[in-house]
């Protein structure tokens, strides 16, 4: 499913309007999850990419069957986070483009502050340039302000090559949230950057696949 704002009419809060439509779609999943659960057992999830930008908007096909909608890098690198959603174990990523939006004033409703927290640097396959990834998240799990605030404060460690600090960090992390997947791969890199101290450290991750 690719939904878009902004086009045909300008929206200037289309990455509130985006995030937001977002979160509402996480809302739904653990009610479908109960609903379906004979024929589901396994907790199915969904994956979202939100990326903000220009793109080519337009009819593409025939005059007897086309469809109306966007293309270009912007749509791809939306595409190429989506499937990043599974390799990190959260529901929704997004990138700095649509991060920087979210303070502009949106006609949906009252400005309610959005939780999200940067989670790494990633060069998508197929995009030349670094691609900074958020979490969306509704914030609304116990201590979550606190795992954005330790997260963060250890993946700057990593990124300054103060590995042990890093490590110190994601160590107790991983402890006291063992299901955070972004913190447990993240220790991954750590260690292993520790295990192999004559190699560069490079804090981008460059993926090879979809």
């Amino acid at each position: 499913l690719m939904a878009m704002w902004g086009a045909p009419a300008e929206q200037a809060d289309h990455a509130v309007r985006a995030c937001r439509a977002a979160l509402a779609m996480i809302e739904r999943v653990e009610p479908l999850r109960r609903r379906h659960a004979a024929i589901t057992p396994d907790r199915f999830g969904i994956g979202i990419g939100i990326n903000s930008g220009t793109a080519r908007v337009g009819n593409t096909g025939s005059r007897i069957k086309f469809k109306y909608g966007p293309l270009g890098n912007t749509v791809n690198v939306a595409s190429r986070i989506q499937g990043m959603t599974k390799k990190f174990g959260v529901p929704v990523l997004m990138t700095e483009s649509t991060q920087r939006l979210l303070d502009i004033p949106s006609d949906v409703g009252p400005a309610t502050p959005f939780c999200y927290r940067r989670l790494a640097d990633a060069q998508p396959l197929g995009v030349k340039e670094v691609v900074r990834l958020f979490q969306l998240d509704a914030g609304t799990a116990h201590g979550w302000q606190q795992l954005r605030q330790r997260y963060e404060s250890a993946l700057t460690f990593f990124h300054n090559h103060d590995l042990p600090n890093a490590a110190r960090e994601l160590a107790s992390l991983v402890h006291e949230h063992s299901s955070d997947t972004p913190s447990v791969l993240l220790l991954g890199r750590v260690v292993n950057s520790l295990a192999n101290p004559d190699a560069n450290i490079n804090p981008v991750i460059v993926f090879d696949s979809k």
